[in-house]
């Protein structure tokens, strides 16, 4: 619940062209964040005290986001799993960014193909 009130956030914020937002903390969504920032697609967070985090949003000189379009793919009612040959016969894009719940932890589809890990599938994220 907590990675998909960060998403949903992330979209509407992205939608405004605000370029910080306030999210609760939990272990997940630093792991998120973490891996949104290894991919440069946020500019950053910080930990405003134990219960909240400030997460920068990027965005380029014209001030368009480098987010284009933000998709939940797994919801509370409906999770979608996915194995790794899926994954593979899936991905025909370069510009598409998928996130998996390993357990590993969360990583995008390349590096779920490099360990051969399947997991929850959890965003889409056009660039």
């Amino acid at each position: 619940m907590d990675l998909i009130s960060l998403f949903c956030n992330i979209n509407i914020c992205l939608k405004k062209k605000k370029f910080t937002l306030l999210q609760k903390r939990s272990k997940i969504i630093i792991q998120m964040l973490n891996t949104l920032w290894d991919h440069r697609l946020i500019a950053g967070y910080r930990v405003i005290n134990k219960n909240y985090i400030k997460i920068y949003l990027k965005f380029d000189s014209s001030g368009n986001s480098l987010i284009k379009n933000l998709y939940l793919m797994s919801k509370p009612g409906k999770k979608r799993y996915v194995k790794v040959f899926n994954i593979k016969n899936n991905i025909k894009k370069n510009n598409v960014l998928l996130f998996i719940n390993t357990s590993k932890g969360i990583l995008t589809y390349n590096e779920a193909l490099k360990f051969n890990l399947g997991g929850e599938l959890l965003l889409k994220i056009c660039i």
